[in-house]
C-alpha cells in the first residue's frame, strides 16, 4: 500500500508550522507532502487487511496539525486472483510463541477471510443484478454522501 498525504497551504497561516515547505502545482507554497509504504503479509483479496494496513500507515505518516489537500492511494504488485505467483510464506517464531495458538489464530484469520470472501462475492451478484445503488454503506444514505449520486453518473456526468 502507497499512501500520499498533500497538505493545503491555510496550514501554514498560523505561523506555527515550523517543517520543510515546497511549492505545489499552482507555485504556492505548501507544507511538504507525506508519503509513506507499507507491505502486507502476503496476498490478499480482504478489505479489512487492506484498509487496516491503509489506515496504521495514515496514521504512522499524517501530520495531525495540519489541513490536508488531498490523499492518494495506490496498491502495488497487485495480481489477478489465478496469477498469484506462488511463494511459501515463512513466520519468524518465538521462544514465547505457543504453535497450537499461533495456529488457531490462522486458522481463526482464515475463516474470517473466507467469510468476507463470500461476503463480497454475494454484494458483486446482487450489485450485478439489481445495479449499482442495490448495497451502499450506510455513511452514503446520510447528507453529504455521494455514492448513490455518482453511481448514476456516466463518466462523470449525469446519465
Amino acid at each position: 500500500i502507497v499512501l500520499t498525504v498533500g497538505y493545503d497551504k491555510a496550514s501554514l497561516e498560523s505561523g506555527n508550522y515550523q517543517g520543510e515547505v515546497k511549492a505545489d502545482f499552482y507555485g504556492r507554497i505548501v507544507p511538504k507532502h507525506a508519503h509513506g509504504s507499507k507491505n502486507l503479509d502476503g496476498h490478499t483479496a480482504s478489505t479489512r487487511k487492506i484498509t487496516e494496513a491503509a489506515m496504521v500507515l495514515f496514521e504512522e505518516i499524517m501530520d495531525k496539525t495540519l489541513l490536508s489537500r488531498r490523499i492518494a492511494i495506490a496498491a502495488c504488485n497487485v495480481f489477478r486472483e489465478g496469477c498469484v505467483p506462488e511463494n511459501r510464506q515463512y513466520r519468524q517464531m518465538s521462544l514465547f510463541d505457543l504453535a497450537e495458538e499461533t495456529r488457531a489464530e490462522s486458522e481463526k484469520n482464515e475463516e474470517k477471510d473466507e467469510k468476507e470472501r463470500a461476503l463480497q462475492e454475494a454484494m458483486v451478484e446482487i450489485k450485478k443484478k439489481f445495479g449499482k445503488n442495490a448495497v451502499v454503506k450506510v455513511k452514503n444514505l446520510s447528507q453529504g454522501g455521494t455514492a448513490i449520486e455518482r453511481n448514476n453518473q456516466i463518466g462523470g456526468h449525469k446519465a
